[in-house]
């Protein structure tokens, strides 16, 4: 296990707790400009990197280079790109790396992807390994040596499987050490609710023979429908005590206070376990990831980060 990031029930200073976030691209011009507002305001509040996501077999191929670039040259934080396998085949992928390192970009996410919703035909046969090879190989021939290759992991196994909980985990754990040979760099994980879970799920890879760092993911979720749809997409067990809050919450404003304590939380809970970032799935709003900071850096934990004391009280404490 590493070193905790924060010292037990404590605060850290202001800056020093260890974060990235991801974005998507916005599907209208008046959001393209309120996202840009948001990666703003986390990169000025210390974020390690911006990643960008793309879609499957080059969907959304446009509006995911246009937001790399945006952040590439007007974000003080470094963007890391999302490259994705999904219908493509070597050569293809090699000219996506390409064109991101020449727009200076010296850090990509390489991953198999989701199939696209039109036409999703079939994977290809290009794994996630041979895409982190790939994009090694490519940064090489810049004479760039020091990329930062992450990939994803899944300390509950990946939610398409079709094994049994212990095989799926035991598969993703081989998968990872397959992309750790590839030349992986960092390893970021799906969305996580219970930092017992991800201390387990490092333990195995370290025996495993990973060493890379492994960075939980965070999603403040502010509705119970929205809970329903992230279980559903990780696959993993709901969290009994949000699930009732949210159901509880008398307002749109009690539920998001209940979604960010709770990742408030996590988070804390996390870094104490060892986890070396926190990489928060943003959603493309700012708030509740700065709210969670705030919390993160209050010399009381238990305090609420907003005035709603009410919906926050109605948050169990299941990480204290």
């Amino acid at each position: 296990m590493v070193a905790s990031a924060v010292p037990p029930s404590g605060s850290v200073p202001p800056g020093s707790v260890p974060f990235s976030v991801e974005v998507f691209p916005a599907r209208t011009s008046a959001a393209a400009l309120a996202l840009g507002h948001t990666v703003q305001r986390l990169s000025q509040r210390g974020a390690a990197f911006v990643a960008v996501t793309c879609g499957a077999a080059g969907t959304g191929a446009s509006a995911s280079a246009d937001l790399v670039g945006y952040v590439q040259t007007h974000v003080a934080a470094p963007v890391l790109a999302h490259v994705t396998t999904w219908g493509a085949d070597p050569d293809e992928l090699r000219d996506r790396v390409r064109t991101l390192r020449d727009q200076g970009v010296r850090r990509v996410l390489a991953v198999r992807g989701d199939p696209p919703r039109v036409e999703p035909g079939l994977a290809g046969p290009v794994t996630a390994s041979d895409l982190v090879a790939i994009a090694r190989e490519t940064f090489a021939e810049a004479g760039i040596d020091d990329p930062d290759i992450a990939v994803a992991a899944f300390p509950l196994g990946h939610p398409a499987g079709a094994r049994s909980h212990a095989t799926a985990i035991d598969h993703d754990l081989a998968l990872l050490a397959a992309k750790q040979r590839a030349g992986a760099t960092r390893a970021l994980t799906q969305v996580q609710f219970e930092p017992e879970g991800y201390a387990a799920y490092v333990e195995r890879a370290r025996a495993a023979g990973v060493t890379i760092p492994i960075v939980p993911g965070v999603l403040a979720v502010t509705s119970a429908d929205r809970l329903r749809r992230v279980v559903e997409l990780t696959g993993g067990p709901v969290p009994t005590e949000l699930a009732e809050a949210l159901d509880a919450a008398g307002s749109p404003e009690d539920a998001e206070a209940v979604g960010v304590a709770f990742a408030s939380r996590l988070s804390r809970a996390l870094l104490e376990v060892g986890a070396p970032a926190i990489h928060f799935y943003t959603l493309n709003a700012a708030e509740p990831v700065l709210r969670i900071l705030d919390s993160l850096e209050s010399s009381d934990p238990t305090t609420p980060t907003t005035h709603r004391d009410a919906a926050v009280a109605r948050t169990e404490r299941t990480f204290a």
